[in-house]
């Protein structure tokens, strides 16, 4: 298979040579070869692809990579991190996650709250506009859905994403997102879903975050 490395490509070609690199894992495991072969090498540069954020390639890549990620959901933790190396807190990217909040495959929304994973750290305070739009679309579907958004939410504000990790056992300082949860606290509706989300952050105890909190959700929020 041809290697990361060697493809001086844009990036939807880099999306169609790691797609093509899924499917080879996957014949490779099928036909039961014990092998080492890696279909999303950890050793590339992923940080790399943010160049493509000035191309007029931009969204249609961002698209394709968030189209592969829901192909192949055994591969989605190792993709999401690269989908953020290319995205960022832009109307761009908000652009593509929203749309699947727009469809009509039921396990969308759940995909959008997945990716968020990775997002860049305080999503909730940085981005509100879409941090609740992303909310309340979630809770128009059900309850669990609602309450799986605000739980990524919160979490995203005491952890970095796949971006910025933090050594294990380090803590992340939070003031800033919880006087700016408590700023927008100000001007919520009392009892609304805007109300919920940022008095659960502005009166959250700052935890310390290991490398495992990345990707789950903190048994403090479970109760919301």
């Amino acid at each position: 298979m041809p290697d990361i490395e060697a493809v001086q490509a844009s990036a939807p070609q880099v999306v169609k040579l790691l797609e093509a690199r899924i499917a080879h894992s996957q014949i490779l495991e099928d036909r039961g070869h014990d092998t080492d072969y890696e279909a999303i090498p950890s050793s590339y540069s992923w940080s790399t692809l943010a160049e493509i954020r000035r191309s007029p390639e931009y969204e249609i890549a961002l698209r394709h990579f968030r189209d592969l990620i829901k192909r192949y959901p055994a591969h989605a933790l190792h993709l999401m991190p690269i989908f953020w190396h290319m995205g960022t807190t832009d109307t761009t990217t908000f652009l593509v996650i929203d749309e699947l909040l727009h469809t009509t495959d039921p396990d969308d929304p759940a995909r959008v709250i997945d990716l968020l994973i990775g997002a860049p750290r305080g999503l909730a305070v940085n981005c509100p506009m879409f941090a609740l739009h992303v909310l309340t679309e979630c809770a128009t579907r059900s309850e669990e859905l609602e309450r799986a958004a605000i739980r990524r939410l919160i979490s995203n504000c005491f952890s970095s994403g796949f971006i910025q990790m933090v050594p294990t056992g380090g803590r992340v300082p939070i003031q800033f997102e919880q006087d700016a949860a408590a700023k927008l606290l100000a001007l919520c509706e009392p009892g609304s879903l805007a109300f919920r989300l940022y008095t659960a952050i502005a009166n959250a105890k700052q935890p310390a975050i290991s490398l495992s909190d990345i990707y789950d959700d903190s048994d403090d929020f479970n109760e919301l």
